[in-house]
Order: structure tokens, then sequence, then C-alpha cells
């Protein structure tokens, strides 16, 4: 059985080699020949006659040259070396929920764990959103993402700058299992600024991408990846996108897919939400706790809502942080727009050692946090957030 899954993998392998031969082209020959096997035993001629386009006519030759065991045996040697494994649909390890989608990956590689409750119903949700997010986006991305992996949610996003990193570093920081889909080869970090994440999620996650190693990022790759964001998951949380962000691409994705959104409602007027809240005017989930989503999850699974109830009951009967009046008058100060200190001393009428005696004690507290040298914002998202 072995022996018959390296022969197909090398098969997988060549079906792969050749770029210019794009996915509608491989579905084609798919379709005809009916098997990965027909595909690479088919003869030039009948390769010929199936493809239409012009580019992929010209480079059969070159690709029925790779069909040489020598040169894809050294492929395949360089992906285990790698740590890199491969799937594709005829292996029974190839995500079930990517077969249900419009043009799903051939083959993907693949470096750390690939769970199975990935392909179970609502265990997985896709987070995404601005490369560039202010404050509050990256307090409720990190808050969303530690929340739902912390209750067993897998959550997949694309191993971006922005909210795609925070979500991914603040699931691994609850202990939860995290995805990353890339835009480049499965052995390319991009941003590099992710390289220490990503070498983490290659141990305690997953990495994904369609594409073989060495492949550099390129625009038009980054909206094809986002497919198999919104295609692994039960639903796409959207957390913080402009009018026109690269997010909603994503979304549009999932809705194609009969994939539920999600998107955390912002101030009216804010630009950097507008795509966000055109989402929930187009009627997309308005998510304003982390338990939103969860039940809904939950629903999804067939699930009794009562375990949440009881966990959000647990919640409630938590130990309360203590705090004083001068902490609650300097909490009235702050919400999730970073509050520079001078402004909380005007308003507190407190002298400027007792403020910052007093933040100090409610960053240890964990009521309160220094974004930056001398600018704060509240932390404990449990009291909410009251905007001035």
């Amino acid at each position: 059985m072995k022996e018959i899954m390296y022969e197909k993998d090398l098969m997988a392998l060549w079906f792969d080699s050749q770029d210019e031969i794009d996915y509608k082209n491989k579905a084609k020959l798919m379709d005809n020949l009916g098997s990965l096997e027909a595909c690479f035993y088919a003869e030039k001629e009948a390769l010929n006659n199936l493809l239409a386009d012009s580019t992929a006519v010209k480079v059969i030759s070159d690709w029925i040259k790779k069909r040489d065991r020598a040169y894809l045996e050294d492929r395949y040697g360089t992906l285990r070396d790698m740590g890199v494994s491969i799937t594709y649909p005829e292996r029974g390890d190839y995500p079930r929920k990517l077969l249900t989608v419009p043009s799903p990956p051939f083959l993907l590689y693949m470096r750390g764990t690939f769970r199975q409750s990935l392909n179970d119903v609502g265990c997985t949700i896709g987070m995404v959103g601005s490369r560039t997010p202010d404050t509050y986006g990256r307090e409720i991305a990190s808050y969303f993402a530690k929340e739902l992996a912390g209750d067993g949610i897998n959550i997949v996003s694309g191993l971006a700058s922005g909210v795609d990193g925070i979500s991914h570093r603040s699931a691994l920081s609850a202990g939860g299992y995290t995805v990353g889909v890339l835009g480049c080869g499965i052995n390319v970090v991009y941003p590099h600024s992710n390289i220490r994440l990503y070498e983490d999620m290659a141990v305690h996650g997953c990495i994904i991408s369609e594409y073989g190693p060495d492949l550099v990022p390129q625009s038009w790759r980054f909206p094809a990846r986002n497919r198999i964001i919104s295609g692994l998951s039960d639903g796409v949380l959207c957390v913080q996108a402009k009018k026109r962000s690269g997010s909603l691409i994503t979304t549009n994705f999932a809705l194609e897919q009969n994939r539920q959104v999600y998107a955390v409602p912002a101030r009216a007027f804010d630009l950097n939400y507008e795509g966000t809240n055109n989402l929930i005017k187009s009627g997309a989930f308005c998510a304003t706790s982390p338990e939103d989503i969860i039940n809904d999850l939950r629903e999804m699974r067939g699930e009794s809502l009562m375990y949440g109830e009881k966990k959000k009951r647990r919640k409630q009967s938590a130990p309360k942080k203590e705090v004083t009046a001068e902490e609650k008058k300097i909490l009235s100060c702050l919400n999730l727009e970073p509050c520079y200190i001078d402004d909380v001393i005007a308003q507190t009428g407190y002298g400027i050692t007792q403020t910052i005696s007093s933040l100090y004690v409610m960053e240890e507290k964990g009521l309160v946090k220094q974004v930056k040298r001398g600018w704060y914002i509240v932390a404990d998202f449990t009291r909410g957030v009251t905007y001035r």
C-alpha cells in the first residue's frame, strides 16, 4: 500500500510541476481522463487535444519530460528533507471540506500536523482583517482568537502581517490549534518578520500552500489562496476592513462556498471599518463577543447551547478583580482608543505621581494596557468599554 501511495505521490508532484498549465486546464484533463494516473500516462497528442489554451500547449513537451523518475524522486526527497508532506484528492488525508468548494487546489504542501477536526462541521473559524490594524482591531483580533482557540475552535488565517499574525499568535498563546495558508511557496516566509511565528506553527499547528518550494510571493496569488482559508473554515470572521479591503475577497469566497460570515461591529463613519460595517448591513452575523460565534458553531454541530450557558455562568461567577474608587475613575477615561497619560490626569484631576502609580498597579491587575509609552487602553474586555 505504501508503495502504491509513493507512486501516486510522484504522479501528483508531476501534475503540479508545470505552473503554466493553470487550474482550469488541469481540471479539464482530470475530468476527461478520469484520474491522476491516466493523466500521467496520457500521450502528448491526447494532452494537446484537451488543452485549448495556447500557453499550456506550448509547455506540454516540457511537462512530459518532467515525468522522469529521477527528477520526481529528487523533488520528493527535497520536500521530505524540508519536513514538507503533500496531499491531493486521491489521498485519504486531503481536507474533505475543500472537495466541496469550486476550484479546490489539486495538491497541497504541508508543514506541521493537519488535524482531523478541520474536517468536522462547526469546529473551524477563518480570521481576516487589515494588515495595518489600529489598536481596536489588534485588541479585538487577539481577544476573539484567544477565546475561540481556548474553546477548542481551530483558527485559520493567512500568516500575513496585521490581523493574520495576531490571530495565529493569540491562538497559540491560548494553547489552541491554528493553520496558516500561504500565498507563496511552502518554505517562503512572507513577511519575513513572521519567521518565528512560522516556525512555531510548523511545530504546534500547520502551514499549508498550494505552491511548491521557493515560489516567490506575487500579488495575484494572495486572493487565490483566500478561497482555501474560507474553504477550510465553517465561517469567516472579519475583524477590520476598509471599503475595498482584500479581506472582503475572503468573505466573498465564504459566501460562494456557503460558509457563515461574521463581522465585529465598529463605530459608524470610521473608514477603517467601512467594509466590516457594510458586511453587517448586508446580512453578516454581527458578533459582539466570541460566545456569539461559539454558540453559532455549536448549533452547526447540532449541540445544545446549555454547555455554553454553563460556561458563561462559570465565567460570571469567577472572582472579580477588585477595583478601587480611584481606579474606577481612571477606567472611566479609557476605552480601546489609546489615551495619553496627560489626558488621564486632566480628566481625573489626580497628580502625575498618583496617576502613574495607579496605572502601574492597574497594569499589574490586568485592568489597563500600555500600548506605547504613555498611552493606555482598557484591558479587561469582560467589564465592557464605554466610548466618550
